[in-house]
């Protein structure tokens, strides 16, 4: 049932994405310097913020596959797990 949902509720003007990656990219052309994510830095008490872009995902993404595949695991699958950690420390 799962396909004919998706092919009635489609939008025509939808875009098929087949991986995570091609999500991200796409959205870096369409949005670029505008916030992807605004982070909270210093702590819960804390009225610092950062803003990711979408480009600075798009690098983030990037320097992520490149440590994976430098440490030998070009193709291999694998699952990221863990606590959402700001870069101030706070977890969320």
């Amino acid at each position: 049932m799962g396909v004919e949902l998706v092919k009635k509720y489609r939008n025509k003007d939808s875009i098929a994405f087949d991986n995570i990656k091609d999500i991200i990219l796409n959205s870096g052309k369409l949005y670029g310097e505008k916030a992807a994510f605004i982070i909270k830095e210093g702590g819960v008490k804390s009225k610092n913020y950062i803003t990711k872009t979408y480009n600075d995902l798009i690098n983030d993404v990037y320097a992520f596959g490149t440590a994976l595949f430098s440490m030998g695991l070009k193709d291999a699958r694998i699952a990221v797990a863990g606590k959402t950690v700001t870069p101030g420390g706070a977890v969320e």
